[in-house]
């Protein structure tokens, strides 16, 4: 990898990230300003917004939402009270709507993903584990359902065992669920409604009673949903081994690559530990790592044969 300074210091703790036009949008949940923005490819700082807080224009945690909008940078899921806010091209936050308006929770748990904020998928916990669900605002009216449960097992029965990472590519008709305390990915198409389950052997089993204690393995621990492939970043340790590590100055992570029909494409080892997107392009890993100064990274991704052919 490739480091890269910035002119801005920012803690590296609970990172999403977003390539946008020659934008990348970050969002942390322990600094000052919720969200960053930084230019491509010279990551020149270009400014920062969205102050932690419950008053007005400030954010609870907020997560970053992947759907692709001409007149918008990046929206922003509002777990409290569940409300949707956009940055704009002139970087600026604004409110959009409320997402949900008969909901009665002080507290979302949604992971939204799509081509469209009037019409996207998202998932949710449901009843003793989660669930994807296909929802559509049209004329004032809202349809949503359930189109796959997660929850697998009659032994786990927290939504918070089956936690994992949402990329939905609408082009392909595809949607992608990979689990974090399972080496287990679901892959379907989204108008036939057919599954591919992409199970591994997992090292050792889940704890049911405490399904997020640190002696637990971490298997797949963020997504990247591209046009041709979509890339997990992938553990296998558990967090109680990655920080011996790190105090060893040992770090390393993976990255996964597959087409959007489930089929393993390639591998890579990170040097670094951290979290990361792919851009557009497919050409370029960006990351961030939770170990060095300066934090960012980037990773040249070797170009296909096939490609080459193509």
């Amino acid at each position: 990898g490739q480091f890269h300074s910035v002119d801005y210091p920012f803690k590296v703790k609970e990172i999403s990230m977003i390539v946008r036009d020659k934008y990348l949008i970050v969002e942390s949940l322990d600094n000052p300003y919720l969200f960053m923005i930084f230019s491509l490819p010279d990551f020149k700082f270009v400014k920062a917004m969205g102050k932690k807080g419950e008053g007005p224009g400030e954010f609870r945690f907020p997560k970053l939402v992947d759907i692709f909008d001409n007149n918008a940078l990046c929206y922003i899921y509002k777990a409290v009270h569940e409300k949707i806010w956009f940055i704009n091209k002139e970087f600026e936050i604004r409110e959009y709507t409320e997402l949900f308006p008969e909901s009665k929770k002080n507290f979302g748990w949604k992971e939204i993903a799509g081509s469209s904020i009037n019409e996207f998928y998202y998932v949710d916990r449901i009843k003793r584990g989660r669930a994807i669900f296909y929802y559509k605002k049209k004329n004032g009216k809202i349809e949503k359902k359930i189109i796959k449960k997660l929850n697998f097992s009659k032994r786990y029965k927290s939504h918070f065992a089956y936690i994992g990472y949402f990329a939905v590519n609408q082009k392909k008709n595809r949607l992608v669920y990979a689990y974090k305390y399972f080496k287990r990915v679901v892959v379907m198409d989204t108008k036939s409604k057919r599954t591919r389950i992409i199970k591994f052997k997992n090292k050792k089993s889940l704890n049911p009673r405490d399904p997020l204690s640190p002696e637990n393995i971490t298997y797949y621990w963020g997504i990247s949903g591209r046009e041709n492939y979509f890339y997990l970043l992938y553990s296998g340790r558990t967090p109680i081994q990655v920080g011996r590590e790190f105090r060893s100055s040992h770090t390393y992570i993976y990255v996964e690559q597959f087409d959007w029909n489930g089929n393993p494409i390639r591998k890579f080892k990170l040097d670094h530990w951290g979290y990361f997107t792919v851009g557009p392009n497919e050409k370029i890993i960006y990351q961030l790592s939770v170990t060095d100064e300066p934090p960012f990274l980037t990773y040249s991704l070797p170009v296909l044969k096939r490609e080459n052919q193509n």
